[in-house]
């Protein structure tokens, strides 16, 4: 295995000052707040935590609980850092020694990136052309920054991503070892100018459901044909604190199950809290209880996830989890018909997750 990291550099000349512009304590706090956290002291009762280490005039911080990898919280972390700093944001990145990325953001938005190969960042990428970036680049960073040099960032097979990172550091005077840390470096070898903030979720207003989908297509309609006899499975993915799940409930509606063109025939959940748990084996499987009942004259599939609780698996109930559930249709005869699912982070929700997209089933011979 090589390299993988993924890091937030907040640059910040006047961190070093005796009355700098934002202290460092007062932006976790004020950033945390925007993104619907409380800053606390107590880890056992947190659910996200950041490490910041100070070389100025940049801050790394490192995000425990999007350890390593670049995810959307990841990059909105990074949007609101710069929104309450008024400073830039520079996320960079590593895969596995052989992917290189980085993004740029300014005043809350992603204004540059790259990446030398795809999914190591998650969404559209804005990017400036060379020139541009070589002039905007020696604005932001307070430094001269030549064209010819940024262009060797995203010269193909030129250099590995290990390398291009450390280039990278070089040109806008980032620590080459604070970029490279891992979660794990700063739990095992902490440094002498790391700080550690604690946050906690705050309640959902009005009763929200503390769940989240992750959405990987984005249009509000999604064709399935299905052969008559034949089964077509597909996924989705949600997010949430581990408490948030007990005994979850999906459920399946509409017009192809009330017409009986199709039929749900199984279900499968697969939780746990993220990448480094599952390597480390802590992922959990869950087989989904398939029900058929009736609702207000309709039909409907119920797939109940029983077992599945932060209490009964010694999940951390507020650590960030991901529940990825994968279910079955059964073509059972010829037509046409839609499919909602629902989802019920508990059987006795009264409010539902309306999963996207709605499905427009098409049952053929």
């Amino acid at each position: 295995m090589g390299l993988t990291c993924a890091t937030l550099h907040v640059f910040s000349p006047d961190a070093s000052s005796a009355t700098p512009k934002l202290p460092l304590e007062e932006l976790m706090r004020v950033t945390g707040d925007r993104l619907g956290f409380d800053c606390i002291d107590n880890s056992g009762e947190a659910d996200r935590e950041l490490i910041a280490v100070s070389a100025p005039p940049w801050v790394t911080l490192l995000d425990l609980s999007n350890p390593d990898a670049v995810t959307e919280e990841f990059t909105g972390l990074g949007k609101k850092l710069s929104e309450v700093s008024k400073r830039p944001v520079l996320l960079t990145a590593v895969w596995d020694s052989d992917v290189f990325g980085f993004l740029l953001f300014e005043n809350g938005k992603q204004v540059d990136g790259y990446a030398s190969g795809r999914g190591l960042l998650p969404g559209r990428t804005k990017n400036w052309p060379p020139e541009k970036r070589a002039q905007e680049w020696s604005r932001t960073f307070e430094r001269p920054i030549g064209a010819d040099e940024l262009q060797t960032l995203s010269e193909k097979a030129l250099l590995f991503a290990d390398d291009l990172l450390a280039r990278l550091c070089g040109l806008v005077g980032l620590p080459v070892e604070h970029a490279t840390r891992v979660s794990r470096d700063l739990e095992t070898q902490p440094l002498p100018n790391q700080q550690r903030y604690f946050f906690r979720s705050r309640p959902q207003p009005g009763g929200a459901l503390p769940v989240k989908q992750k959405l990987a297509y984005k249009e509000p309609t999604l064709t399935r044909q299905i052969v008559v006899g034949k089964d077509v499975s597909s996924a989705f993915e949600l997010n949430g604190r581990a408490a948030a799940f007990v005994d979850p409930v999906l459920e399946f509606s509409g017009s192809a199950i009330d017409s009986g063109i199709v039929t749900v025939t199984q279900g499968e959940g697969h939780w746990s809290l993220g990448i480094e748990h599952v390597l480390a084996g802590g992922m959990v499987r869950f087989v989904a209880e398939i029900t058929n009942e009736e609702a207000n004259g309709r039909r409907v599939f119920r797939a109940r996830l029983k077992g599945l609780s932060a209490e009964q698996r010694s999940f951390p109930p507020r650590k960030k989890s991901i529940l990825s559930f994968w279910y079955t249709l059964h073509g059972v005869k010829p037509g046409t018909g839609e499919i909602q699912v629902n989802f019920l982070p508990i059987p006795q929700a009264s409010a539902r997750l309306p999963i996207r997209p709605l499905f427009l089933v098409e049952v053929v011979r």
